[in-house]
């Protein structure tokens, strides 16, 4: 059994090839709007994984950590607003419904949660929410041994 996977794909990174439209990689590097093609590869890529962990048997029994390495930055040439957030999603096993967390968290956080999840001192959706509102003034990732 694996305690952790962390996977990075360049996805919604430019180039913008895959076309939302006819699910192919033959659409043209719009490095723009191609965004919105690459957040529905996105969401096609995670789909897939969850059917192959379904498939697998972990779904169930894994937490999941998705996020960015940083916002988009053209976001403001895009539809006008300027939004600095990264993306964000943290799901546990067993939970059916989802959560909104706000206001908006530093992200670099991170490692520092994955640390305490693999440590079970956060198991759950409310203890990550308390841990990140403790942690959400932190501005750099001392990347620390212990909570």
């Amino acid at each position: 059994m694996l305690g952790l996977v962390f996977l990075h794909v360049p996805v919604p990174h430019a180039p913008h090839a895959y076309n939302r439209f006819t699910g192919q990689l033959d659409g043209k590097n719009h490095p723009i709007s191609g965004y919105i093609d690459s957040l529905a590869l996105l969401d096609r890529m995670l789909g897939e994984l969850r059917t192959a962990m379904e498939q697998a048997g972990t779904w169930d029994n894994s937490v999941l950590l998705v996020s960015a390495d940083h916002p988009f930055r053209a976001s403001q040439a895009l539809d006008g607003k300027r939004d600095w957030r990264v993306p964000f999603l943290l799901r546990f096993p067993g939970r059916k419904t989802g959560d909104v967390r706000g206001p908006e968290f530093n992200t670099i956080v991170s490692a520092n949660l994955v640390y305490s999840i693999l440590r079970g001192s956060v198991s759950n959706v409310a203890e990550a929410s308390g841990w990140i509102q403790e942690h959400e003034g932190d501005r750099e990732s001392p990347v620390r041994a212990a909570d």
